[in-house]
């Protein structure tokens, strides 16, 4: 049994089945390489992951953690680069777009993200996701950038046109010191 109170786990469990064998995944701040590792064990050995960070310490624990998995190295590219210029590298459709936004858990927490590059990456993945894929991100305001971004991102999301895209937004009700929240858009036009 998932506790609900490990929010990244139970998102993995909602987007599970929409990852498929075979897909171009991409997660745009991998962080420790949990959703990395999430994303390359849904999409297998013929699927393609990209992952961003600005930070080479998230790149470094991110590969280590994919070739402790098997992943293979050709079905991947990391990329020590801001998630704002993901179009420079994704060429092709996308099933899943993965945000954890914040810090580095165990690195430098004066290194957040943006909301001006949330948003800029965000566009881009919005361009890119492919006809019923999904963007997942994690909104943490528990630190001083956090609120702003928050409200960036929930600002953005209320603008796309429902005909063409689902928003929900998930979050703890009853816990206090201001818990992550989930916000999921599902591209539903062509």
């Amino acid at each position: 049994m998932i506790p609900v109170n490990r929010i990244t786990e139970v998102l993995h469990l909602f987007l599970k089945p929409w990852v498929r064998t075979g897909d171009c995944v991409v997660d745009c701040t991998v962080g420790n390489g949990c959703d990395s590792v999430f994303l390359a064990s849904c999409v297998g050995p013929s699927g393609f992951l990209h992952g961003f960070d600005i930070q080479a310490e998230a790149i470094r624990r991110t590969r280590e953690r994919l070739d402790a998995k098997g992943f293979p190295s050709d079905r991947r590219q990391l990329i020590h680069d801001t998630h704002e210029v993901m179009d420079r590298y994704i060429k092709q459709p996308v099933r899943v777009f993965m945000f954890n936004l914040g810090y580095l858990p165990g690195g430098d927490r004066s290194v957040v993200t943006q909301a001006k590059s949330t948003l800029m990456a965000l566009g881009k993945a919005l361009d890119h996701l492919d006809r019923e894929g999904l963007i997942s991100m994690v909104l943490y305001t528990g630190h001083p950038e956090g609120g702003a971004e928050a409200e960036a991102v929930r600002t953005r999301l209320r603008m796309l046109p429902s005909p063409e895209y689902s928003v929900i937004h998930w979050r703890y009700l009853n816990q206090g010191n201001e818990p992550p929240e989930i916000v999921i858009v599902q591209k539903l036009g062509t």
